[in-house]
């Protein structure tokens, strides 16, 4: 149940895409499904990311610089031990990190393309 909306300009979300380009994540895009009835979540952040070492160093960063900043931690973190896709769920923003084939496979973009895309 998602508990507050955020926005594109939350600090929350903000936070995230400075962390995936800090750590130079790549075709960084976001997802509003806010308007899809009985969704999980606010956002999707979804970014590419060419090596395991890149993917784990991508969500580190986020981690730390969300706890820093806001002191918030991720209610759920999937993929620790299988690096090719990390997910990091905030309740109203669950972020994906891939690889570029991962991401090519699943699609997740077409998947939820009744939200509103946006590329960073």
């Amino acid at each position: 149940m998602k508990s507050t909306q955020i926005t594109r300009s939350s600090k929350l979300f903000k936070t995230a895409i400075n962390a995936i380009e800090n750590k130079k994540g790549e075709n960084i895009v976001s997802l509003d499904l806010k308007n899809i009835p009985d969704c999980f979540t606010n956002f999707f952040i979804i970014c590419s990311a060419t090596s395991n070492v890149q993917i784990k160093a991508i969500a580190d960063e986020i981690k730390i610089l969300i706890s820093t900043e806001l002191k918030e931690k991720p209610y759920c973190y999937h993929g620790k031990n299988n690096e090719n896709w990390i997910i990091l769920d905030y309740v109203t923003l669950v972020i994906h990190i891939m690889h570029p084939e991962q991401r090519s496979f699943y699609k997740l973009e077409e998947l939820w393309r009744d939200s509103n895309l946006k590329k960073h």
